[in-house]
């Protein structure tokens, strides 16, 4: 019944029908794309299938009634729809050939009660090709090489990925529209830039705010080449257009200049995990932001809005400022993945280890072995303390949220299978009981 009220609902969205077409786009600002059309096909499926559940159980007249409703509605949709011309209509009428033999199929299959295993296969098999003439176009199927062309711009970033080792810094920005959107991605290319509604919000909150970064809209483009926070980000090469000039050659030098594009390498990038020599500790929210807005020496300063201390000389290490020739904590990446890092760090002080990798549920930090717990550093990055000495380090990502969904899974999937052997055995065995 569910399937059948939303029916009309999401033809009304289709359709743009009033009051519930224009109060939907309204509500949720989006046109009634291929998505909610995929929506239709999925709910009339069902009901197709509801269908001939119903004819296999002999119900007939309520499967002659649905198929009078559905020949009903097509008739009404033909009859009120206005067409430019009449080759249009005619056209339209051509096209929907594919669901009136599905319907005259679903007639014959709760009539013809003898011969219904062969008509439902005819019905299938027309189903099939009903479904295909009318989608095969929506998104079609192509060779990668097609959808993903590797360009001379490609081939370069992709050799200069093989040559940079796995615990360098390899991010990379398309400005405007460049690489986008997620072009990269199949590519194995890490773009900073985020084109997905599942996005880490701290994170777009950051961009939007320290870089102008537009986050709400639909194809985000990447503006601010000036900002330091790309060093920050690990952008180590910059892609832009044919003859684009980023304007500062000390930082920005040219890399590869084609038809395609200009790739230009950073000088100034960080590594993705890093000491900081100065740790501000700022409580309020207004003015937290304004630091990270004022902030442009990310290399050496970490702002917090939390600061776990467990005694008064961690609290001095890290907060109290020390005379420029105090020395330094030195980090080096022994490993590094896209989900996992080892570390060792030599700290002659409580020191605190920021990173450009997105504060987020899931990450793990050891210390020798022993559980360290994340900071949240400038906003939307994880981090976390140190005390003096030398040190091996870990941090993996291992999300809960999705292992302990999988293990349910695998358990019910596993308690399906002992229940249906065991009902099973459970009927051979009551013949012979009963003998």
């Amino acid at each position: 019944m569910f399937f059948v009220v939303v029916t009309p609902l999401i033809l009304a969205i289709i359709l743009d029908w009033p009051f519930v077409g224009t109060g939907f786009n309204h509500l949720f600002a989006m046109a009634a794309n291929a998505r909610v059309r995929l929506l239709l096909s999925f709910v009339m499926a069902v009901q197709t299938a509801a269908l001939i559940d119903l004819l296999q159980k002999g119900r007939r007249r309520a499967a002659l009634i649905g198929i009078a409703i559905v020949a009903g509605a097509l008739l009404a949709l033909l009859q009120t729809t206005r067409f430019p011309s009449a080759w249009m209509h005619d056209n339209t009428v051509l096209s929907m050939l594919p669901s009136v033999a599905v319907l005259a199929l679903a007639a014959c299959a709760a009539v013809l009660a003898r011969a219904r295993p062969a008509v439902l296969m005819l019905l299938l098999a027309a189903i099939v090709v009903e479904i295909w003439s009318a989608d095969r176009a929506w998104n079609p199927v192509v060779p990668q090489e097609a959808m993903y062309p590797q360009t001379p711009l490609i081939r370069r970033l992709e050799a200069l990925r093989k040559a940079t080792p796995p615990n360098e810094p390899f991010r990379i920005v398309g400005v405007a529209g460049m690489l986008f959107p997620n072009t990269g991605t199949p590519f194995g290319l890490h773009d900073i830039r985020v084109h997905d509604p599942m996005g880490n919000g701290r994170y777009l909150g950051v961009l939007r705010v320290l870089t102008g970064y537009d986050s709400e809209a639909y194809f985000a483009h990447w503006t601010n080449t000036t900002t330091p926070l790309l060093d920050f980000l690990n952008v180590k090469y910059v892609v832009a257009d044919p003859r684009a000039d980023l304007g500062d050659a000390a930082r920005y030098r040219l890399l590869y200049d084609g038809k395609d594009g200009r790739i230009f390498q950073n000088a100034d990038v960080l590594p993705r995990f890093f000491t900081v020599r100065n740790v501000l500790l700022e409580f309020r929210r207004d003015a937290f932001v304004r630091r990270l807005m004022h902030e442009h020496d990310w290399g050496h300063t970490a702002i917090v809005d939390a600061l776990p201390v467990v005694s008064d000389r961690m609290r001095q290490d890290l907060l109290a400022p020390r005379p420029p020739t105090a020395p330094d904590a030195r980090l080096s990446i022994t490993g590094a993945s896209d989900t996992a890092f080892r570390m060792h760090i030599h700290a002659p002080r409580y020191t605190l280890i920021a990173s450009s990798q997105p504060y987020w549920p899931g990450w793990r930090i050891r210390r020798d072995g022993a559980a360290v717990d994340p900071l949240s550093v400038n906003g939307a990055f994880l981090g976390f303390t140190v005390p003096p000495g030398d040190w091996d380090v870990e941090v993996d990502y291992f999300p809960l949220s999705f292992y302990i969904p999988l293990a349910v899974s695998l358990t019910t999937i596993v308690g399906l299978i002992a229940f249906s052997i065991r009902s099973r055995r459970r009927r051979r065995a009551a013949p012979a009981r009963s003998g």
